[in-house]
């Protein structure tokens, strides 16, 4: 086995794997998002208020041009929220992390304080 392999805990591999799967998550629910607001032509009824990526207002306007498939390319960066699509993908990531490790870290604290507890009673 490699050297770094070695290094990860059981814990740490599983919150590997959870975080690839919610990576993984976020780019199907936006490739199922997109794939339905082209398949619509960008017109009304494939966007819908709770999409997550797609912008309902900015595609909700049904005229002709909209419908046309070669333009579908120039109406792509004004539909996708690429903002809202990074930090769903990567804010929930890094929020698990460190609250993973903060739990990790306060629990391995109280566990110190009751041996240190055991210890001095031990010593009396």
């Amino acid at each position: 086995m490699r050297d770094y392999q070695k290094k990860l805990n059981g814990w740490q591999r599983i919150g590997i794997i959870i975080s690839l799967l919610w990576i993984l998550a976020m780019f199907v629910v936006a490739a199922k998002e997109i794939f339905d607001w082209m398949t619509s032509g960008g017109c009304w009824g494939a966007s819908h208020p709770n999409n997550l990526f797609i912008n309902w207002v900015e595609t909700m306007q049904p005229c002709p041009e909209r419908c046309d498939p070669l333009n579908l390319l120039f109406l792509w960066k004004g539909s996708f929220r690429i903002g809202r699509f990074f930090s769903l993908l990567i804010l929930p990531v890094i929020a698990g992390w460190v609250g993973s490790y903060c739990v990790l870290w306060v629990a391995c604290w109280v566990k110190e304080g009751f041996k240190q507890t055991r210890k001095n009673n031990n010593n009396t």
